[in-house]
């Protein structure tokens, strides 16, 4: 790969966390320093997802959702579930909303069979997985 190749895309991948987050009709709700916000679904360009942990120890099923690539930065929000049902069901709603040419394979392997595709045990080197992911993506 050219080091012109390699440049093309955000270098920086800049996740922020939901508090309290829930999944609404028309997005995902959240606790803001201002009250209760939803995050509207058409403000997502593209989602994510990853089991993020140790196999046998604490994890999370991690899911960022894209919401600006500005120059050099891609700007994420972060929710979280544990694995199972719940995380199934985020995913589900997180591709009906979007569609699912704005998810990436891994969630739609969630959403669709409950097997999660992306395993990491580490947030870093989740974010570098995923910094490529939407690089590839073209978003």
């Amino acid at each position: 790969m050219t080091d012109s190749a390699q440049q093309k895309g955000p270098s920086v991948y800049r996740a922020d966390v939901l508090h309290a987050p829930r999944i609404v009709e028309n997005g995902v709700a959240h606790v803001s320093e201002g009250g209760e916000e939803v995050l509207g679904w058409e403000e997502v360009r593209y989602a994510l997802v990853a089991d993020v942990g140790e196999p046998e120890g604490v994890r999370a099923i991690v899911f960022d959702l894209v919401l600006a690539i500005e120059h050099s930065e891609c700007h994420v929000v972060r929710l979280d579930a544990e694995p199972g049902s719940d995380a199934i069901g985020i995913a589900q709603s997180i591709e009906e909303a979007i569609g699912r040419e704005h998810c990436t394979s891994a969630l739609h392997s969630l959403a669709t069979d409950g097997a999660i595709l992306w395993w990491y045990p580490d947030l870093s080197s989740y974010e570098e997985a995923a910094l490529e992911a939407v690089r590839f993506s073209g978003q």
